[in-house]
């Protein structure tokens, strides 16, 4: 998996490219496709596509594109390091989850420098191994953003690559759209 740092477009380990010009139908129409369970979780003009990336360092990458109406938002991405078949809260581990994280603030920096910023999450962890879920790495470029990060609500850890504002300006549209009915 590379980002390139001029345009934003991710390269995934299956070969294929996601990129901030890449719309749903062309998601749709594509070979990402072909796997991709979608959801709107209620919100119509919000598509979650979900989908297998390929392998990073043999690992699956699992990758999620949000789009509003036919515009990519983000492309979100997490290296599982879980074993098959472990998809519930049984086996879930924050050691785990500190692993991924570290594998993904390693890989991004390698590709992308020091990051921007950092911003401390105020969760107090139980072990040392953890202390990577207490902070979010951003790297900050003209066309977005490239986060690693880890959710203490939804336990989730993952890389976000957000084109620009498009995710804020698709929350104001929405919200436009579901007042005005």
């Amino acid at each position: 998996m590379t980002i390139n740092p001029q345009t934003g477009t991710v390269t995934l380990p299956n070969g294929q490219r996601v990129g901030p010009e890449l719309t749903r139908e062309e998601f749709r129409s594509g070979p990402l496709n072909k796997d991709a369970r979608t959801t709107d979780c209620g919100t119509m003009l919000f598509q979650h596509c979900r989908f297998e990336a390929g392998l990073v360092e043999d690992h699956p990458l699992l990758a999620n594109a949000c789009f509003f109406e036919e515009t990519l938002l983000y492309l979100d991405m997490t290296v599982s390091l879980y074993p098959p078949g472990a998809t519930d809260w049984s086996s879930y581990s924050l050691d785990t989850e500190a692993a991924i994280k570290s594998l993904h603030d390693r890989l991004l920096t390698e590709q992308l420098g020091e990051p921007s910023g950092i911003l401390r999450v105020p969760v107090a962890y139980s072990t040392p191994a953890q202390a990577s879920l207490a902070h979010a790495l951003r790297w900050d470029f003209d066309w977005g953003q490239v986060w690693s990060s880890h959710d203490p609500k939804g336990g989730g850890t993952s890389m976000c690559v957000r084109y620009g504002n498009r995710l804020e300006e698709a929350h104001k549209a929405y919200r436009l759209r579901t007042n005005s009915q």
